[in-house]
């Protein structure tokens, strides 16, 4: 299925396949393609809520992310798989360059720290003024699976 799903999205075979285990409602892979390049191959599987639905939102998310020259990841395929009888959406997205904060933060110094702290908030400010973060019903675009319904 990751070999269809890559060749779909990149044109390229797969090389090197890493599960990631962290997270809650995605299957995640890291995929290192034959001609080098880096994909993610997310499948939506263990949200609570409609998954079609919770998947377009975040893609709507991405998206605006995106429009709004935040760093996130390009959307290369957006469809469904079927595993165990069950359809499931997936996405295949290219990697975004450098490390998750949590890895690096410990070795920042508190200077470091702030200016990493204040890009964020930089970031959060271009995405929230960007984007519109409810449908024309007013209900919430893209609510993960956690928060609760008001």
């Amino acid at each position: 299925m990751l070999t269809e799903l890559v060749r779909r999205a990149v044109g390229a075979g797969i090389d090197r396949v890493d599960r990631i285990v962290e997270g809650y409602s995605n299957e995640v892979y890291r995929v290192r393609c034959a001609d080098e390049q880096d994909v993610v191959v997310r499948i939506l599987r263990f949200d609570d809520g409609d998954l079609a639905t919770s998947s377009a939102g975040e893609a709507g998310a991405i998206e605006s992310a995106r429009a709004a020259s935040v760093p996130a990841p390009e959307i290369l395929l957006q469809d469904t798989v079927r595993i165990d009888y069950s359809e499931f959406p997936v996405m295949v997205q290219r990697t975004v360059p450098g490390r998750p904060l949590g890895e690096v933060i410990s070795r920042l110094s508190q200077h470091q720290r702030h200016d990493v702290l204040a890009e964020i908030g930089g970031l959060i400010a271009r995405i929230n003024g960007s984007m519109s973060m409810t449908n024309a019903t007013g209900r919430p675009r893209w609510r993960p699976s956690w928060l609760p319904d008001m």
